[in-house]
């Protein structure tokens, strides 16, 4: 059967996308500039990070924000970070009020070993993602700050 490949988009010819260049990770919890990526009319997105952390108990944290614009909108939020819901709602019965509890996701990733490390992250986008990000920030205690690279490989279904 072999590998699928990504259909074609009448939106954007290209559905593979560096979100991040491959650079040192800044330090201090403080979050790196994400470069924008476009993506109408794409249903998932599959990150393939690499990490290279350069001392032992290293980490990195990223994190995913999606925007239903094409385009920055004066007076309007316009990213929106990934969520995800913590606690599912159980079972009630008919006109019973019940509650999720939803955050933000933050992702954070350990060093195995001190080389590089190399996974995938996927996300459904739907249909209606125009634009993504994805920050990333080195979160280690003391030692250099790890390199970071991540390709974004956009598909339709």
């Amino acid at each position: 059967m072999g590998i699928p490949r990504p259909l074609s988009n009448a939106y954007l010819a290209e559905p593979v996308q560096t979100a991040r260049y491959l650079a040192v990770l800044p330090l201090a919890w403080a979050w790196d500039t994400p470069l924008e990526l476009a993506c109408p009319g794409f249903h998932n997105v599959r990150l393939f990070i690499s990490y290279m952390p350069f001392a032992a108990w290293a980490f990195m944290v990223f994190r995913v924000e999606i925007s239903p614009y094409s385009s920055d909108q004066a007076g309007v939020e316009d990213w929106f970070q990934e969520g995800d819901t913590i606690q599912p709602a159980p079972l009630l019965a008919p006109g019973a009020d019940s509650a999720n509890l939803i955050q933000r996701q933050v992702h954070r990733y350990t060093e195995v070993v001190v080389n590089v490390q190399n996974w995938e992250y996927m996300l459904e986008l739907g249909s209606t993602v125009e634009r993504i990000r994805v920050s990333c920030r080195e979160n280690s205690k003391g030692g250099p700050p790890g390199l970071c690279n991540i390709i974004a490989l956009f598909g339709m279904q």
